[in-house]
């Protein structure tokens, strides 16, 4: 598209703090890059939004680590695992509990494989990842974090490719599902 003042279409700039490794929205959005992450707020014209740096050296190393529900959002850098309250501030979580561990578990060479989601019911982030002795890189290895508890804990050996293809499978609606098939015994997935 082209950028114009009427429809408030832009492009910006974000000239250092590496690679964008993901994107966060609600009533602001965050904008976490590898070294550095930016709150993004909707200003209007002339400028439409404006980008503020929260962090200048702590950003998300591991794409698929990011995970967020509206208020909180859950990263990995290469410092550990790190929390973020109201896109503002920003806390350690895994110091001296599961940073040192993770890092010497991961199979860095598969971190495509790294997937999380939050659980806000039970206030959990979960991470899985290819840890040592993984197939293929399959991920083999979950941490769950309980952040009402501040504890860590290590999951059971199961079915650790299921958060995988939750988190990488569209969603669909009730509605939607018609023009996937018009019976639900047809249907290519489960919907248990």
């Amino acid at each position: 598209w082209s950028a114009s003042q009427t429809t408030m279409s832009d492009s910006q700039t974000l000239p250092d703090g590496g690679a964008i490794t993901g994107l966060v929205g609600g009533e602001y959005g965050l904008v976490f890059q590898e070294n550095a992450i930016q709150r993004m707020t909707f200003v209007g014209t002339p400028v439409i939004f404006q980008f503020d740096k929260i962090s200048r050296n702590l950003g998300c190393t591991i794409e698929g680590s990011l995970a967020f529900d509206g208020v909180l959002s859950f990263f990995v850098n290469r410092r550990g695992f790190f929390m973020m309250t109201d896109g503002q501030q920003i806390t350690p979580i895994g110091t001296q509990l599961v940073d040192r561990y993770f890092w010497t578990d991961l199979d860095t060479s598969n971190l495509n494989r790294v997937s999380s989601a939050i659980d806000p019911t039970n206030k959990v982030y979960v991470i899985s990842y290819p840890g040592a002795g993984n197939n293929g890189g399959t991920p083999n290895k979950m941490l769950v974090f309980n952040y009402e508890a501040n504890r860590w804990a290590r999951a059971t050996p199961g079915d650790h490719e299921l958060i995988y293809y939750g988190a990488t499978q569209a969603s669909q609606t009730l509605e939607s599902l018609d023009a996937i098939s018009t019976s639900i015994d047809a249907l290519p997935f489960s919907l248990d």
